[in-house]
């Protein structure tokens, strides 16, 4: 699979989110839900600052779907170990052929 490393200062993870969710059309997607909730959706270049903003180890995990690609994606619900997660023994990823990572730090 390949792979590309790009190390950037804010301004610059700025101008890559505004040009992924603008120009290039993409669908952004956190890589895998937290447990108990439904995967989330990023629409914004706000949604994605502040959930990096917010993210106690400052790295967050996307999903980019690109349209154009054709390619088709799907959110599966993943069981979780029911003792170690009793009160929320599941969480959702994206699958499919296509997608993109992309991993922010």
């Amino acid at each position: 699979m390949p792979n590309l490393d790009f190390y950037a200062a804010r301004p610059d993870l700025d101008a890559v989110l505004a040009f992924v969710l603008g120009a290039a059309g993409c669908e952004v997607f956190g890589s895998y839900s937290v447990p108990g909730k439904g995967l989330r959706r990023f629409k914004t270049l706000q949604d994605v600052l502040e959930a990096f903003d917010g993210a106690s180890s400052q790295s967050v995990e996307l999903m980019l779907y690109s349209p154009s690609m054709r390619g088709r994606y799907r959110i599966s619900r993943i069981a979780l170990k029911p003792k170690a997660f009793a009160a929320t023994p599941w969480r959702e990823t994206i699958e499919g052929w296509g997608l993109i990572q992309l991993s922010l730090r």
